[in-house]
């Protein structure tokens, strides 16, 4: 028997709102109204900051040695956030614009982000179920197994482990400076896992992978500051839900998350694509970095794009990837700091788009939404933005909502 569920109507457009059962609903409301409809919450999120310029006093210490075990962060996680300029609302095309601006995608929630691919959203006209799929220049990087991270903070404190954060974030905007040159670029940032607690949290590898990869990003964003051409947008967010309110069994959070957070980057690739049809002699790129870490690879590694997206954007991530491992790891290796050597995953450090793994569940058996069976579809990442297993979810969960 089917739970039963009341019928809100989303204001913006008349849209009807299902409220799932045991009294969870769609939060999305102008002026932090449950139900009311918006698309963006207008008070975002506080977070603890850091001074960019205290970085290289941190760096310094740690390789020099002076980092200590037992010795106390920065700030009580010893997780630098950087300021991001927020804009909620995109200014129109008849407006004069000096340079490009984007939306806090990080803030949309799951009934925003349907609307989207439903093509219902008013700030993203000509949005569909396929703006999932290949939007942009994608990488995920494998920098080092989880368990160096580990063994770092546990042999040198966490002074030097900060050390190693900072250096990853540095060749990652060093990659994508030689891959972009000064062309304006809009950062898609992922930490991968993670999740709101209570919803779906999953802590990745050793149960600390999530930790050390928003360590990283909160890295990136804050050495991000000092590049102009570079406009750092994150796509997850652990106080929003990974939830669209699917019925047992079908209601799959990691793919939810997956999807919500690629849905957020499609965004800001429409908000690229509209700038760049009213700006064609300063066109803006989009590429998503997805920051993970590894479990006994024993080297470092990057997951690019293959063949199924557009070239352009193959080869930007094939480009990116071959530079970051270059430099990375012979950087990582000249600390000192790391319990072994690091050397190439797979021979080369590079990887595609296939799945290296079994996922811990088959997904098998025929959508009861879409009706395709999914035993068929390959397995592929979906941060790289070809996966067909994330859309038949994502085509699930529109057509469970009425959406389509």
């Amino acid at each position: 028997m089917q739970p039963q569920h009341t019928i809100r109507r989303y204001p913006a457009t008349g849209i009807p709102l299902r409220q799932a059962p045991e009294g969870r609903q769609w939060t999305a409301g102008a002026g932090g109204q449950e139900g009311e409809g918006t698309f963006l919450p207008a008070a975002p999120p506080s977070r603890r900051r850091l001074l960019a310029g205290m970085a290289g006093g941190l760096v310094l210490m740690a390789l020099r040695g002076k980092g200590r075990a037992g010795a106390r962060p920065i700030n009580e996680d010893g997780v630098p956030h950087a300021p991001l300029p927020r804009t909620l609302t995109p200014k129109r095309r008849d407006e004069e614009e000096s340079a490009p601006a984007f939306s806090l995608v990080e803030e949309v929630e799951p009934w925003d982000g349907l609307l989207f691919l439903a093509g219902r959203h008013p700030r993203y006209p000509g949005a569909s179920l396929d703006s999932l799929m290949g939007y942009s220049a994608a990488d995920i990087l494998e920098t080092t197994d989880t368990d160096v991270m580990d063994a770092v903070l546990a042999r040198h404190g966490p002074a030097a482990l900060d050390a190693l954060y900072q250096l990853i974030a540095a060749q990652v905007l060093a990659a994508l400076a030689r891959v972009y040159g000064g062309q304006p670029l809009v950062l898609a940032l992922d930490a991968g896992h993670g999740g709101k607690p209570g919803v779906y949290h999953d802590p990745g590898s050793h149960g600390t992978e999530a930790q050390h990869a928003r360590r990283t990003a909160a890295w990136i964003e804050v050495l991000a500051a000092g590049a102009p051409s570079v406009t750092v947008r994150r796509i997850y967010n652990d106080a929003i839900g990974d939830d669209f309110f699917l019925p047992p069994p079908n209601d799959r959070k990691g793919a939810a998350a997956l999807t919500l957070r690629n849905i957020r980057g499609a965004m800001l690739a429409h908000e690229a694509a509209d700038w760049n049809a009213a700006h064609a002699g300063a066109p803006v790129a989009v590429h998503v970095i997805s920051v993970h870490f590894n479990a006994g690879s024993g080297g470092i590694l990057v997951l690019h794009q293959g063949s199924t997206v557009a070239p352009e954007f193959q080869g930007r991530s094939v480009a990116f990837a071959r530079e970051y491992v270059a430099a990375t790891r012979p950087a990582l290796n000249a600390t000192g700091l790391l319990p072994y050597t690091l050397r190439l995953a797979l021979g080369t450090g590079l990887s595609d788009d296939a799945l290296l793994y079994e996922p811990a569940f088959r997904t098998s058996g025929i959508n009861p939404y879409t009706g395709v069976d999914r035993s068929r579809l390959p397995r592929r990442y979906a941060m790289l933005q070809t996966s067909l297993m994330q859309r038949d979810y994502a085509d699930g969960a529109l057509r469970y909502h009425g959406l389509v």
